[in-house]
């Protein structure tokens, strides 16, 4: 699955023409879960539904990069 930290929306000019974060790949913020994937709960309903049918979730995690540096990013600006 994409990550699952809050994620920056709409659009921004990075100099090439508008961009859209609809890859789920421009973390906003590292310390909350993005509210569109529900609560931590309801992730952790799915992991074990999916365990209960012997399926493994692989989630993903962005380490070299997080997206744009724009004014949108006002908890983490540095």
């Amino acid at each position: 699955m994409t990550p699952l930290v809050e994620q920056i929306t709409g659009s921004t000019d990075e100099g090439t023409g508008m961009s859209y974060p609809f890859h789920r790949y421009w973390a906003r913020d590292w310390t909350a879960m993005d509210k569109r994937f529900g609560a931590e709960e309801d992730i952790t309903d799915m992991d074990q539904a999916a365990h209960d049918a012997d399926i493994r979730i692989i989630f993903d995690v962005v380490a070299n990069h997080i997206g744009p540096v724009t004014d949108q990013d006002k908890v983490w600006p540095d």
